[in-house]
Order: structure tokens, then C-alpha cells, then sequence
């Protein structure tokens, strides 16, 4: 997954640079936020993201193809900046509040100077597809509220990525596993390897 060091304000939707105080203040709006709350939050962005935009439309795509289609993938994360908008999306009311919120963010990124960290082709794309966009609004909020307006055969494809993903994570955390990593890590045979879900205040 590609990250960022930057932060966003799902107040008022303000990019800042990460902060790792336990409680802290946007520098804009002064909304106060807690850190270990912030990280709960963006890690149920980034599930959301990764089921209900990013694998949809990889299977929609491929349903329209084939609607026989019965492979699966292990996609790449996206940009985590795509996480942080999900994040604005997430603490708005459903509808136009949400979507005039996304474009306001969009804007404001476009003109914030700590974006240009950010060298991602298809971000880039995306920042100027205002179809896109849409769509993007639309998938987040279907997949949080659980009514995903798409055929049964991409629900299935969706649903075994979720738990394929979910068995997987369960996996490395046995102590089998861990056990073995740590014996590789020692070796120097791999790098470091991460959690999935980031510790609770502190940078990732």
C-alpha cells in the first residue's frame, strides 16, 4: 500500500501534516480529534475502499466482459489519500452534503502544496474524472450501509476477497507464524513485516 504522511480533517476536510500527539486540533477548524479514534476510523476507510470500491469495480469490469467470470484477484492497495476521502465521506450525510464535501476536498488538494508528496498516476487521474468521483462517493456510501446496488455474481467475488483477506490476517497473527517471521526476520531473509492495522498512537 502506498502512504502518505498527511492527515485530513473530516470536519472541514483539511490536509495537514501527521500529528502524533494523542489529542490534537486541525490547524484550520480547530476541531479536536483523538488519535486512536482517527486511526480506527481511517482503517475502517481503507477496508471499505478496498471492498467497496476498488475490488466492485475490478468485478463489474469483469462482469461485463464475462458474467461467467469466475477468477479472483489480489489487488494492490490504493493511495492511502484514497482512504482519506473516504474517511470525509464516511462522517457526512448521505447524498449532496457528501458529494459537494468531496468536491471541496478535491479542490483543496489540487491547490495544497503537501499533495505534490503524492506520486501516484492513477490519483492524478482520478482527481481530474469528476465521473469518477461520483462513483466513488456512490460505492462508499452503498458498501458502508450495506444496500451494494450491483449483480449477485460480483457480490460473491467481493464477499470471498473479504474472507479470503480476513483468513489471511487471522494467519499471521498465529504464533506459528509469527514465530517463523521472526526467525526470517533474524536471518535478514525478509524485511520487516507490518500489521495490516496500524498500533494505536503511533506513526505508521
Amino acid at each position: 500500500m502506498k502512504e502518505t504522511n498527511l492527515k485530513i480533517c473530516y470536519c472541514c476536510f483539511s490536509l495537514y501534516k501527521f500529528n502524533e500527539a494523542e489529542i490534537f486540533n486541525c490547524p484550520v477548524c480547530f476541531e479536536e480529534q483523538n488519535q486512536s479514534q482517527y486511526i480506527d476510523y481511517l482503517y475502517t476507510s481503507r477496508k471499505i475502499v478496498r471492498y467497496g470500491y476498488q475490488y466492485r469495480d475490478h468485478y463489474e469490469k469483469d462482469f461485463e466482459i464475462n458474467p461467467e467470470f469466475s477468477w479472483r484477484y489480489h489487488l494492490v492497495e490504493l493511495n492511502e489519500i484514497y482512504n482519506f476521502i473516504a474517511l470525509a465521506i464516511s462522517n457526512t450525510i448521505v447524498g449532496n452534503i457528501a458529494w459537494e464535501g468531496v468536491k471541496t476536498l478535491i479542490k483543496k488538494i489540487k491547490n495544497d502544496p503537501l499533495i505534490i508528496e503524492i506520486q501516484d498516476d492513477e490519483f492524478k487521474k482520478f482527481l481530474e474524472d469528476e465521473k469518477e468521483q461520483e462513483k466513488f462517493v456512490k460505492y462508499i456510501h452503498e458498501f458502508r450501509n450495506e444496500k451494494m446496488n450491483t449483480h449477485p455474481k460480483v457480490l460473491e467475488a467481493i464477499v470471498d476477497e473479504i474472507e479470503t483477506h480476513e483468513k489471511s490476517e487471522r494467519l499471521m497473527q498465529t504464533p506459528q507464524i509469527k514465530e517463523i517471521i521472526a526467525r526470517l526476520e533474524k536471518m535478514e531473509k525478509l524485511p520487516k513485516l507490518k500489521s495490516d492495522k496500524p498500533k494505536k498512537g503511533k506513526k505508521k
